[in-house]
């Protein structure tokens, strides 16, 4: 099955649980290189359905770029959840970046 197919299929799924449950049987590497190739809304909510620990490795094996993209895709509800499972340092540097507005989601959308 191809990528794009796997996810195809994860997002064809008839409910959020069924959603859920596939998309955390994928491993980190398989997550990390499958999700800055979907849409951004469709790339959220996957991520969003990640069990916390998942969550967490994947988001700290996307590039930096990546992360940046995916953070400010995010309700700030959502952005709050992940920061809060990062660590100090790295909380810090993201949150600096987000307060300054010095990444713009136009630029990270227009790819």
């Amino acid at each position: 099955m191809t990528r794009q197919n796997l996810l195809r299929d994860i997002l064809q799924q008839p409910t959020l649980e069924a959603m859920k449950q596939a998309v955390n049987q994928l491993n980190v590497g398989e997550l990390v290189n499958l999700l800055p190739t979907v849409a951004l809304n469709k790339r959220v909510l996957l991520f969003l359905l990640l069990e916390e620990p998942i969550a967490l490795n994947v988001f700290r094996g996307l590039r930096f770029e990546e992360q940046l993209i995916l953070l400010y895709a995010m309700e700030t509800s959502e952005q709050n959840w992940l920061l809060n499972l990062l660590e100090p340092d790295e909380q810090a540097v993201l949150l600096t970046i987000l307060r300054r507005g010095q990444f713009r989601l136009s630029y990270a959308t227009a790819r």
